[in-house]
């Protein structure tokens, strides 16, 4: 009888996934924070840019503007 009440209790134990979904959100997660920072220094020479491209806009227009 013991015996059986053990494998009833083991078979629950693995049957029960509740937790599963919390881990699978903690690797995704660590999967997202590793490629962001491999990315980090790409993304920021783009930004970088874009800003660069839109000051000079402005510095451009600006001195036509000084200009008139």
């Amino acid at each position: 009888m013991m015996e059986k009440s053990l494998i009833t209790r083991i078979r629950r134990r693995l049957e029960d996934r509740s937790g599963q979904s919390t881990t699978e959100y903690i690797l995704i997660l660590a999967i997202v924070v590793m490629i962001a920072s491999k990315m980090k220094n790409k993304l920021q020479g783009t930004v970088d840019n874009a800003v660069g491209g839109v000051d000079r806009i402005i510095q451009g227009t600006v001195n036509e503007m000084g200009n008139q």
